[in-house]
């Protein structure tokens, strides 16, 4: 639960599987770390044409292997890494940009799917996030952690709802 007690228990191996590495720093929120392993991933896990091979292609030596057997669950794990990046939603929680790197000052992404049926949209500039739309395909309760100001915000929508906020409502 303690993104602080996470990253204490796992050594982040530059190494090891790349994008599942991403995964994991994004999980425990650290932008910095998901980062640098989806780029090493990116630059020497993948082909020109971004198939995912298992082993290193960039000659480097990061891996035993340079074999190049082209395989998929680097691939979907790269963009679940990203994903987890940027929105999370798990514990009945949602989360925008837990894990962004200092060095992203300008994010935006639309209609991620949370928990709970609500697809999220937002935007971060200069380094701060502008706005965040949160639209209820279903209906329900909706838990968003305020990325204005880290506490938690109830929202009660209806089917097809949307909720757009710039700042935490008063």
């Amino acid at each position: 639960r303690n993104p602080r007690i996470c990253r204490r228990r796992f050594r982040w191996r530059p190494t090891g599987p790349c994008s599942s590495t991403a995964c994991l720093a994004a999980r425990a929120r650290d932008g910095e770390m998901a980062a640098r392993a989806l780029r090493l991933f990116a630059t020497a896990f993948c082909l020109r044409n971004s198939f995912h091979c298992n082993g290193d292609q960039s000659g480097q030596g990061l891996s035993r292997f340079t074999y190049r057997p082209f395989t998929l669950e680097g691939n979907f794990a790269a963009a679940a890494g990203l994903q987890e990046m940027l929105l999370q939603s798990h514990r009945g929680k949602i989360r925008i940009f837990p894990a962004i790197p200092a060095s992203w000052q300008e994010v935006s992404f639309t209609g991620l799917r949370a928990e709970g049926a609500f697809l999220v949209s937002a935007q971060r500039q200069a380094g701060r996030v502008i706005e965040v739309e949160i639209e209820a395909e279903q209906g329900g309760t909706c838990v968003l952690v305020s990325p204005f100001s880290n506490r938690e915000i109830t929202l009660q929508l209806q089917a097809g709802e949307r909720c757009c906020l710039c700042a935490d409502p008063a």
